[in-house]
């Protein structure tokens, strides 16, 4: 009983203290099209500036140019990030990957409050979005 407390409340301390939100205009790239990338929107949704970094799985593909991969966002701030596929335009089947949005321990509040940054950011795991590569 007091693990499955201990569980929920750190599932709830992680939720709680995520100031992402990410939001993809579409999940798919056609590798054959010129423009052959996506947007995504990347949102700070809390009153503390956030570092964030962002990946993609490379055991799948490393053929995704990730433009501004690292950011920082102020407070309620928003910014568009892109995807571009750099690989072959002719694929003989898609690819399906993840991209990574990772939220860093990166603290920006005064001395005395740099451990509650600190805390707060230690249980964040980054969010995932999956993205697939279609010929």
């Amino acid at each position: 009983m007091l693990v499955a407390f201990i569980v929920a409340l750190l599932g709830i301390n992680s939720l709680s203290a995520s100031a992402l939100i990410v939001e993809l205009e579409k999940n798919q790239i056609v590798s054959s099209e010129p423009l052959n990338h996506l947007n995504a929107l990347v949102i700070n949704d809390q009153n503390i500036s956030v570092a964030i970094h962002v990946y993609t799985d490379q055991r799948m593909t490393n053929n995704l140019l990730v433009s501004r991969h690292q950011l920082i966002l102020a407070p309620f701030e928003s910014t568009r990030i892109s995807i571009q596929w750099v690989g072959s335009k002719k694929l003989n089947q898609s690819i399906q990957t993840t991209v990574f949005f990772e939220q860093l321990n990166v603290p920006f509040h005064k001395a005395g409050r740099q451990f509650e940054m600190f805390q707060r950011a230690k249980y964040l795991s980054p969010l995932q979005k999956e993205v697939y590569i279609n010929p």
